[in-house]
């Protein structure tokens, strides 16, 4: 169960509270990135998604390489 909250500094703060799993909080610039990210968390979470390799692999070369001569060359090896 997700608890959104604002905070003095004009952020956001969202907990998820699930049993079984120890409590998870992040805070945000905006209300519905909270919620959005409250929201995702608790659907992995509810259907025990796992990471692949291959999506280890795709969020890795997206945030870490975008924009750089090694991207490409990185994700022909990933889609192997």
């Amino acid at each position: 169960m997700a608890n959104i909250r604002s905070l003095p500094s004009g952020n956001w703060n969202a907990q998820v509270r699930l049993r079984g799993s120890p409590p998870q909080s992040k805070t945000f610039p905006t209300q519905a990135l909270a919620q959005a990210w409250a929201d995702q968390l608790e659907a992995v979470t509810k259907t025990h998604q796992t990471h692949t390799l291959y999506t280890l692999g795709m969020t890795y070369c997206e945030t870490m390489l975008k924009g750089k001569g090694s991207y490409d060359h990185a994700i022909k090896i990933v889609d192997q």
